[in-house]
């Protein structure tokens, strides 16, 4: 698999390089849609606390399961953005401090309530209450 990923610093346009990254991942394993989980594919394992391997693994694991739109992707084309990557798209597009990688794992709790990227992020314990506090705390500075 080719691997599709930020750069390891934020950059003025890490936003853009995130939502390339998580539709060439799509694309790549021939899904009709970009969701949470490809959005946290493309950071590679550059969420604070979790271990690159573990990331990749629990999203995998949760796109297994997802059930994909059944309509194509026509060639040359990128996937469209599930309702719940919109959402956390959206809400990274209003800015905050710290890193990107902080901010999508938290954006993906707010804003999925049931998808392969809260079932990922679920499955590495970043749902409790403790993992939620480091994960604003890393996204605060």
């Amino acid at each position: 698999m080719t691997e599709h990923a930020l750069e390891p610093t934020d950059g003025p346009h890490a936003l853009d390089d995130l939502l390339d990254a998580a539709r060439a991942v799509a694309v790549e394993r021939g899904h009709t849609e970009v969701t949470t989980a490809h959005l946290l594919l493309a950071l590679r394992g550059q969420v604070p606390g979790v271990a690159p391997g573990a990331l990749a693994e629990a999203v995998d694991r949760a796109l297994a399961t997802h059930t994909w739109w059944p309509f194509p992707v026509p060639p040359g084309e990128f996937p469209p953005l599930s309702r719940y990557a919109g959402e956390v798209h959206a809400r990274l597009l209003e800015g905050g401090p710290g890193p990107l990688a902080a901010r999508v794992p938290l954006a993906v709790l707010e804003c999925e309530l049931a998808g392969p990227g809260r079932l990922a992020l679920h499955a590495l314990g970043l749902t409790t209450r403790r993992a939620h506090r480091e994960l604003v705390s890393a996204a605060t500075g």
